[in-house]
């Protein structure tokens, strides 16, 4: 039997409880704060801690090595050679397609991985891997609600290290439009499950994070007044919700401060496994023009002039924060890309991935390592990177895996072969100084998870959940059936134990029974649309 009730989640991207808890005490994140005293709260595990796969494995119920989605990118024949993942990369079945194929009605707003829309006849607003410029589906949604033309789906400035408080104010313009756009839909469209999420929490902590951290602005800043605005939108929705709605607050991972970067390709090009290339392979063309925050600017390639910047930490920590601030504000771009030779490369850290990749022959069609040589040298790299320190005697990585010990799946064979994550420093894929110290930020695995409303407990902490735990949850509290290849678990510890959903009993499905149901249900209604052509034509 389906629940009547009604389930909104919102995402605060990039939220972490190190910034949610200490603002909460201090009254600047008053609903929040409701929602963790009158509802379930706890720490949400993520890996890899990336927007892109994160969000799928919130819509999934599953890890990466079955959804198969590791990153923004994918590698598509060499590991030089990357696309953008689309709704199209995901395998398997989300969960809200599972509602709409069960009659239950989702809307989502800012959903990353949503685009192409995966579910027909649906409202989807598509997020930041959006390709072209129609983020709005249906598109006859902006001539219903005006707003909607207004909807924007990047700000102005997409280089973090270089936003200005100018720049957050835009952010909150574009935040104040979504929220809008989000309450047109919330109050005069059909709906049994909503999803909307901020993405400016994310833009904002990637230039203030360290600041937000250790306290070093106020509430007159710029950034505390975006997180203000995003609790206000998170109250309205709290407030205006049916009676019988259950809410979920949620991040895609955390954030953290550390004392460094660690260039893992500048790593591998010292130690003999990776090859670059610093001049250009074909004849010098002279200035390009390349697109950047909206403005055409001239490409200037200064890597044979200052190469010696590069590789000297101080100079380069230098020029790095001078380029950052007057950059935006040059008619010409400063290129300092180093080219990676992977025909020449056993192994290449790919650009927004937790991983090292072993170039591998079987694989990739520039691959250079043999079968029988693969595991001799990803072992020899696993080795050396569990030991590996820096010049204060301590070890750079956290953690050291093989992928089969965090990922599992038909699709483990795209993950990279290596897992590495740090606590102390930055994980980076550039080219430059192998470490640069400073005052940085990055994305880590501990994001937050509230949930609020009529079945849930109140003012309970209940530690640590995983992120593909949400979507089976969501099922169960919709009275569905979970398929039987979802990771996660039904979180029932969050329910009231007088409560419909402690009681229910957790129904699971097989995987391969759900597909031949899918194909029931087209069958049943392909014959019910040619019974009513039928009836049509005879009653003409």
């Amino acid at each position: 039997m389906k629940s009547k009730s009604k389930v909104v989640v919102i995402g605060l991207d990039s939220a972490t409880w190190d910034i949610i808890k200490p603002w909460m005490e201090k009254g600047w994140l008053p609903n929040i704060k409701k929602m963790v005293e009158n509802g379930v709260s706890a720490t949400c595990l993520s890996f890899p801690p990336i927007t892109g796969p994160a969000w799928v494995s919130f819509a999934t119920g599953k890890n990466p090595g079955k959804h198969g989605i590791y990153s923004f990118f994918k590698v598509v024949g060499n590991l030089d050679e990357i696309t953008i993942v689309s709704s199209k990369d995901i395998k398997g079945k989300t969960f809200y397609e599972i509602l709409k194929e069960n009659g239950i009605e989702p809307i989502l707003i800012n959903l990353p991985v949503t685009y192409p829309p995966r579910i027909k006849n649906s409202i989807v607003i598509t997020s930041l891997l959006t390709q072209g410029e129609e983020c709005v589906f249906p598109p006859s949604l902006k001539d219903e609600f005006p707003i909607f033309k207004k909807y924007r789906v990047f700000p102005s400035n997409l280089i973090d290290s270089s936003r200005s408080e100018a720049d957050i104010k835009e952010i909150r313009e574009i935040e104040k439009i979504r929220f809008e756009c989000a309450k047109e839909l919330f109050l005069k469209k059909k709906w049994d499950f909503f999803f909307y999420l901020i993405s400016g929490s994310d833009w904002i902590q990637h230039t203030y994070y360290n600041d937000m951290y250790y306290g070093r602005v106020t509430q007159d800043s710029e950034c505390v007044k975006a997180f203000m605005d995003f609790d206000s939108y998170i109250g309205w929705f709290v407030n205006n919700a049916p009676p019988n709605t259950n809410i979920i607050l949620m991040s895609d991972h955390g954030a953290s401060v550390c004392k460094g970067i660690f260039s893992v390709n500048k790593w591998l090009e010292e130690e003999g496994y990776l090859k670059t290339t610093y001049e250009k392979k074909t004849k010098d063309r002279g200035a390009e023009e390349l697109e950047i925050s909206g403005h055409k600017k001239i490409i200037i390639n200064v890597q044979k002039w200052f190469w010696f910047i590069i590789n000297n930490h101080i100079l380069f920590k230098i020029a790095k924060k001078v380029y950052d601030k007057i950059g935006r504000y040059l008619p010409f771009h400063l290129d300092l890309r180093v080219g990676i030779d992977i025909s020449h490369s056993k192994a290449y850290h790919v650009p927004n991935t937790h991983g090292i990749y072993i170039n591998d022959k079987k694989r990739f069609k520039n691959g250079i390592v043999s079968e029988d040589d693969y595991e001799k040298i990803r072992l020899e790299l696993y080795e050396k990177l569990k030991n590996l320190k820096d010049h204060e005697g301590d070890y750079v990585l956290d953690m050291v895996k093989l992928k089969e010990e965090i990922f599992y799946g038909p699709e483990l064979v795209n993950a990279p072969d290596i897992l590495i994550s740090s606590r102390k420093y930055k994980i980076w894929h550039g080219i430059g100084p192998k470490f640069v110290f400073g005052d940085f930020n990055f994305q880590d695995e501990y994001g937050i998870f509230i949930a609020y409303g009529p079945d849930i407990k109140e003012n309970i902490n209940i530690g640590t959940i995983k992120i593909q735990d949400i979507a089976p949850t969501i099922l169960h509290m919709f009275g569905l059936p979970i398929p039987d290849d979802m990771d996660g678990k039904v979180l029932k510890e969050i329910f009231k134990e007088n409560s419909e959903l402690f009681w229910r009993y957790i129904k699971y499905i097989p995987s391969k029974k759900l597909e031949l149901e899918k194909l029931k249900i087209k069958r049943v209604t392909k014959k019910l649309k040619e019974k009513s052509t039928s009836e049509k034509h005879k009653t003409i």
